[in-house]
């Protein structure tokens, strides 16, 4: 069928347009994918086109040839990462609010000048409970945090970061659970051995911390990138020596480089928890 030329006008003058002939789409064939898993179950999607699904949970095949941002990676395993986060952030709070009842119990006591054997003794079960409290949370928030993405391509995968990080705090949970029977012991028989393993608990417990620590910045480094966050980067890199720099001579500061620290500290996390909500958000809108 043959198309009328389009004509229009121009300085009293008509001029006729003739139509492009309309060139046939290129058809290009599906690409087959080879040695790739599915980012939200592991399928093997060998010999399957680019184009489809996975057979075993129905994941975008095109979704799982894209790139390793956390917005590519599957929704279960970024609410996991979420969830981790703020569980983290729930453990800093409540652990900056026991340490805060412990300076305004020691003020108190100072200006009292005396208290009681038992006061004492209650205020430190309440602290190791709540100290415990905050472990438990900590384990369970850096246990999801730190888990492995299944799907992920690239051969650095933060898996050194990662165990460290789980056994750290799985150490400092056992320290923290511990340490309850053995305040109790101490309180109604001690004795120089109760001491000593009390002592031994607290120093590998401190062990623990300080090597997860340094983990958890590393872990924070090699993330940052998927999401991508670079000040995230930048804020754990710098925090591989300031953290310990506020932690140690800043308590000369009148105890204030501690407060900064973990405030520093708490920002940081809190950025990453508002990094996976915005990706989890933008996924729910284009992938509903």
């Amino acid at each position: 069928m043959m198309s009328t030329p389009e004509q229009f006008e121009y300085n009293d003058e008509i001029y006729s347009l003739e139509p492009q002939e309309e060139l046939p789409a290129q058809i290009r064939a599906p690409v087959q994918v080879h040695d790739v898993p599915c980012k939200q179950c592991g399928y093997d999607l060998s010999g399957l086109s680019e184009d489809g699904v996975c057979p075993e949970c129905g994941f975008s095949i095109e979704l799982s040839l894209a790139e390793d941002l956390l917005e590519n990676s599957a929704p279960a395993y970024l609410k996991v990462l979420h969830l981790g986060v703020i569980l983290i952030l729930t453990a800093l709070t409540i652990k900056f609010l026991s340490i805060l009842g412990s300076i305004i119990h020691g003020f108190t006591v100072s200006y009292n000048g005396s208290t009681t054997t038992g006061n004492t003794g209650i205020f430190n079960s309440i602290e190791s409970i709540v100290d415990f409290v905050a472990a438990l949370i900590t384990a369970i928030g850096w246990w999801m945090f730190s888990a492995p993405d299944p799907m992920f391509t690239g051969r650095a995968d933060g898996s050194v970061s990662r165990k460290v990080v789980r056994i750290t705090t799985i150490v400092n949970l056992g320290a923290s659970i511990l340490a309850i029977p053995l305040l109790f012991l101490a309180l109604t028989s001690p004795s120089g051995m109760m001491l000593w393993l009390t002592i031994g608990i607290g120093v590998l417990s401190m062990i623990a911390w300080i090597t997860g620590y340094f983990a958890g910045m590393q872990y924070l480094r090699w993330l940052s990138p998927r999401v991508p966050n670079m000040r995230v980067y930048e804020r754990a890199k710098m925090f591989l020596w300031l953290g310990p720099l506020l932690f140690t001579v800043g308590w000369l500061c009148a105890g204030i480089g501690p407060l900064v620290g973990f405030v520093l500290y708490w920002n940081l996390f809190n950025w990453v928890r508002e990094d996976l909500k915005s990706i989890r958000n933008h996924q729910e809108i284009n992938y509903a």
